[in-house]
């Protein structure tokens, strides 16, 4: 494995973080009223965080189909998303480490919960929800970006598409419904 391509994808795993950072930021407008409700936040962050996921599964996906090509100079491995994933989540366990630091009194802990909180936008009703009752939420939201990565390279190394089980799907469904369509007309 190439250190100086590990350390680029990395880097744009997390710069895929901050895009997805800015998106659900400007998201909380349009959304500003499902907020409100009871109930909001969470199926805002649940959308957020499946956008996020997406991002990354699919970045990871590409790297997997550049790495399977016989010219590539990098070889594709198992765990090598995993390992993007791990790396581009660095500034994620950074700042995680750092909140619970700050929450154990070493330093200003509202400070540190701002910013770990807009770090982490896309999962702030999964924070909200159940970071009260469990700290765990806050490590667990580290995985995201490694489980992302490692299900995406290995679905790019095996040429799994969900884009296009989907679309197959959807014009499968259509086909049918025109048939049963066309029968019932006769």
């Amino acid at each position: 494995m190439d250190l100086q391509q590990t350390i680029k994808k990395s880097l744009k795993f997390i710069w895929d973080h901050v895009l997805m950072l800015i998106l659900s930021f400007f998201l909380l407008y349009p959304f500003g009223w499902l907020i409100e409700k009871k109930s909001g936040l969470l199926i805002y962050s649940s959308c957020t965080a499946l956008l996020y996921f997406s991002m990354i599964y699919s970045e990871a996906w590409n790297v997997a189909k550049r790495d399977k090509k016989p010219y590539s100079p990098n070889k594709p491995y198992f765990f090598k998303g995993l390992v993007l994933g791990l790396l581009g989540s660095t500034v994620n366990i950074i700042l995680c480490i750092l909140f619970f630091i700050a929450k154990a009194g070493f330093f200003n802990f509202n400070i540190m919960n701002v910013i770990y909180r807009v770090w982490m936008v896309m999962f702030l009703g999964f924070l909200d929800a159940f970071g009260e009752t469990s700290s765990a939420v806050f490590w667990m939201v580290l995985l995201v970006k490694p489980v992302a990565g490692f299900l995406g390279y290995i679905a790019g190394l095996h040429n799994f598409s969900i884009s296009d089980k989907i679309i197959t799907w959807i014009n499968y469904n259509k086909s049918s419904r025109q048939k049963l369509q066309n029968q019932n007309d006769k």
